[in-house]
């Protein structure tokens, strides 16, 4: 689907963007990017839409670039614009500055061996001039549109002048975009950059996509008697996580003989009520709010329940509960990472991902002592490198070796507070995924000892049930050439001994199941129920206010039909939900208005089941 470099910084530079920006006036860059987009004229300057206004100038771009309008052209411009941009992230106002970025540049020629390289980092007038004159539209992405401007032309200035003859050579008038005399303007460069940059939001609006017309009815949706006989197994018959954690005495957080999450203290709710969220019969309790932090992506919680983690710069979060049954506040914990926590079903490892130490897992013993501030992944009981497993990745833990399981693959980010209406998965026939098998080292630490990848053509979104034995997609589906939620996709991962998914749309060891619109699906820990959680539809762009999100979950063993379980008003969203063992589920609760988010607790799908 899309490169390995933006497998693993996609995602990272979304957070760099909301939430580390700064003017450019601030940073001393000749470019800077913006959070903030205006996606109808970005795709009308690329060519991509014509334009509403009979004023607006039209872009040429996909004229010449008919790939533009498809998912897989915006990826590779993604990709080489990234590339580019990181030459001009620094103060190019002065001429060490200027040095730093052409270096930059020069080095982007695909055709430099290692010792042209070492020369440009050396200094060499020579060897930089070499290297640029080397570069190609196709090196520079959309900055090549960018060739004519001030802006660019600045960064040949200075340094005695010995670069500045540069743009008057053949290079920069055949790697000038776009062709035909039509330069873009300064404003017109900046809102597509913007658009570029951040990975092209509502561009399935504008794209032609190839997917498959899987889902048009729900009538499509089929469980295979594999998956429907593993589900059994793992439920009914108690083969499962949750049996399992039952018979291992796993206690779960915040219950007693009387129920779960009644405790109180000085005649108060230690997990108050919260009310007009669910849609049909149970409960649903507050158990943390946030207060001094923003979050960023999913939140997760242990099996057990006691702890709860999300993502958040510059550190990330694992929240112990325990200390609120005794009337104190709870224990916070900072972790040096980014995004994407993980605990597997077992109830005894962690995992975080993040731009310093990469793919880390930890044992959860750790998090119960109480002088513990901060995970640095310097523990002896920590992994002690980088696992290089994929962004956005499931985990599962084997029922009876303990191995941990990962999958990763192509994503559609959502970082809890920019998404506030449905937008149809977009991903190509060039998707796949790795599957990558850790377990723990004799001095309890962390290995990955196996890889093995996989096609997914037009899946990615990659989840894993708790017993690894189920992979969980996202299918990108199409009708009259424009994307749509193409249902889920369940596999069963013992059938996956090459390098391509079961075919047959009817393979017993498969599942389709069709939904209009939803994110992140997670599976109970007995396997039979899938949660996951949807946006609601809108033909125009709509406010926070104006929109919400709601949890829906799927019965494995019933229908396969999806069932709505709770009912927000306008302005909140229900997000990120997950199971723990017993079978409570916890999710976010945004308030899109004020901001306010909260972690909760119901019991809702425990009722459902009676």
């Amino acid at each position: 689907m899309m490169c390995i470099k933006r497998f693993v910084t996609l995602a990272a530079f979304s957070i760099l963007l909301g939430c580390m920006e700064q003017p450019a006036s601030q940073t001393k860059a000749e470019f800077s990017v913006s959070g903030s987009t205006n996606p109808t004229r970005a795709a009308e300057i690329l060519g991509i839409v014509t334009p509403s206004s009979a004023t607006a100038t039209t872009g040429r771009c996909a004229r010449c670039h008919g790939d533009f309008k498809t998912t897989s052209g915006l990826d590779s411009l993604y990709n080489t614009t990234w590339s580019a941009y990181q030459c001009f992230t620094g103060n190019t106002t002065t001429d060490a500055g200027k040095l730093t970025a052409l270096k930059c540049l020069a080095k982007l020629n695909p055709e430099l061996n290692e010792a042209d390289i070492s020369s440009i980092d050396a200094g060499s007038t020579a060897a930089i001039q070499n290297g640029i004159r080397g570069l190609g539209a196709s090196n520079l992405g959309f900055f090549a549109a960018a060739i004519p401007l001030e802006s660019f032309r600045k960064i040949f200035t200075g340094n005695g002048d010995q670069f500045a003859s540069l743009l008057t050579e053949t290079w920069a008038r055949t790697a000038t975009m776009p062709k035909g005399g039509s330069t873009l303007s300064a404003s017109d460069f900046q809102t597509a950059l913007n658009w570029i940059m951040n990975d092209a939001p509502e561009k399935e609006k504008f794209l032609t996509h190839d997917g498959p017309a899987t889902c048009e009815s729900e009538t499509e949706t089929f469980i295979g008697a594999n998956i429907k006989a593993h589900v059994s197994r793992m439920s009914t018959e108690g083969e499962g996580w949750m049996a399992k954690n039952q018979a291992n005495g796993l206690k779960m957080f915040g219950c007693d003989a009387k129920g779960c999450f009644n405790a109180q203290v000085d005649g108060q709710d230690v997990f108050p009520l919260v009310n007009g969220v669910l849609k049909g019969e149970g409960e649903v309790r507050r158990l943390h709010t946030l207060t001094g932090e923003r979050s960023t992506y999913w939140t997760r919680s242990s099996a057990d329940g006691r702890y709860i983690s999300y993502g958040s710069r510059p550190l990330s979060t694992i929240i112990d509960l325990a200390p609120k049954l005794a009337g104190k506040s709870v224990h916070q914990i900072a972790v040096e990472a980014d995004y994407d926590p993980t605990f597997t079903p077992d109830n005894l490892n962690f995992m975080f991902q993040g731009d310093k130490h990469g793919s880390r897992f930890c044992q959860q013993s750790i998090l119960a002592n109480s002088s513990l501030s901060l995970v640095d992944f310097k523990n002896k009981d920590c992994s002690a490198s980088d696992l290089k497993i994929g962004l956005y990745q499931g985990i599962g833990t084997n029922l009876d070796s303990g191995d941990i399981l990962a999958v990763a693959g192509g994503f559609k980010s959502d970082e809890g507070a920019t998404l506030v209406q449905d937008s149809a998965p977009l991903f190509t026939s060039s998707a796949t995924i790795d599957l990558s098998r850790v377990r723990q080292t004799d001095s309890f630490g962390f290995e990955k000892v196996s890889v093995q990848r996989i096609a997914t053509p037009f899946i990615a979104n990659w989840m894993m049930s708790p017993s690894q034995k189920v992979l969980i997609g996202t299918v990108s589906g199409s009708k009259n050439g424009k994307a749509r939620h193409g249902g889920y996709k369940l596999v069963m991962t013992d059938v996956l001994t090459g390098s391509t998914l079961p075919q047959a749309s009817n393979d017993p060891n498969t599942a389709t199941l069709c939904v209009g619109a939803g994110e992140k699906p997670q599976a109970s820990f007995d396997e039979r129920y899938l949660v996951y959680y949807a946006y609601e539809q809108h033909a125009e762009k709509v406010s926070a206010s104006q929109s919400s999100a709601n949890l829906y979950v799927i019965d494995l063993l019933g229908s396969g039909k999806p069932v709505q379980i709770t009912s927000v008003p306008k302005g909140y969203y229900a997000q990120f939900p997950h199971f723990r063992s017993d079978g409570w589920l916890y999710f976010s609760l945004y308030n899109g208005r004020t901001g306010e988010r909260s972690v909760v607790a119901t019991d809702a799908i425990l009722n459902l089941a009676k």
